[in-house]
């Protein structure tokens, strides 16, 4: 199956419940296909980092679903120390060249909880 690679331009992240606590985020993610049908993909995560700030979490797995014309994205997947997110993508459109798509992470390490929201770049290979 082909492999696509999704990387940050640019992220934020605020704390669930500490409106104080916010920063910014950057993250990548790498999904190899798996299946594919007639309205959409099934996706595995094989690889991935997420940043909050100062702490990185390394991905260490999870499923996602893209549906046709790689426009939308759903997907869940787990981290080093036990951390798990739920994650969306929509596709925003071209611009210079360029696909853009916004990526929404709902992120939790055990006791804290992190939203985060970043423009990423996808490729295909």
């Amino acid at each position: 199956g082909q492999t696509i690679t999704i990387t940050s331009v640019a992220g934020r992240y605020r704390a669930v419940g500490d409106t104080n606590e916010t920063g910014t985020a950057t993250g990548s993610l790498t999904l190899q296909v798996t299946g594919a049908f007639k309205h959409g993909y099934a996706l595995s995560i094989t690889d991935g980092a997420i940043t909050l700030g100062n702490t990185t979490y390394t991905v260490t797995g999870g499923s996602a679903k893209l549906g046709p014309y790689g426009r939308h994205m759903v997907g869940q997947g787990a981290g080093d120390n036990g951390a798990q997110f739920l994650f969306h993508g929509r596709g925003v459109g071209d611009l210079n060249g360029n696909e853009y798509a916004i990526l929404r992470v709902d992120f939790s390490n055990g006791s804290a909880e992190y939203l985060a929201q970043f423009l990423v770049t996808a490729s295909i290979a």
